[in-house]
């Protein structure tokens, strides 16, 4: 009984927290801060997914595969994110002038 609320609840919240990270994809004007949004909200909100499965899964393979998969979702995402942030600011797309990312250019152009 205890289990299933749990499991409900932490199911309830990731879900959520993925449906804010869509809103933010949705809402927000420039990649960067797009970006954000997604990387944090969606890792924040798979983790809570599989937390449900680790609370609900009977054997301990199941909750290994899902904490190994959290662990790549934690590891992965970040990396992910700031190559696409650097991708944006490189290319210059469609960034608003308060996020232009000007001493991350400034350095790139130094190290050329």
């Amino acid at each position: 009984m205890i289990q299933d609320i749990l499991v409900a609840l932490f199911l309830l919240m990731g879900v959520g927290f993925v449906l804010l990270a869509a809103l933010g994809a949705l809402r927000f004007q420039d990649a960067l801060t797009r970006m954000a949004a997604v990387s944090k909200a969606s890792t924040l909100g798979l983790t809570l997914i599989f937390c449900a499965v680790i609370i609900h899964t009977v054997t301990w393979a199941e909750s290994f595969k899902a904490i190994l998969t959290i662990l790549l979702l934690w590891l992965s995402t970040p990396i992910a994110s700031h190559l696409l942030g650097r991708a944006a600011v490189l290319t210059d797309e469609n960034l608003l002038p308060q996020t232009q990312g000007k001493e991350l250019l400034e350095e790139i152009k130094k190290n050329q």
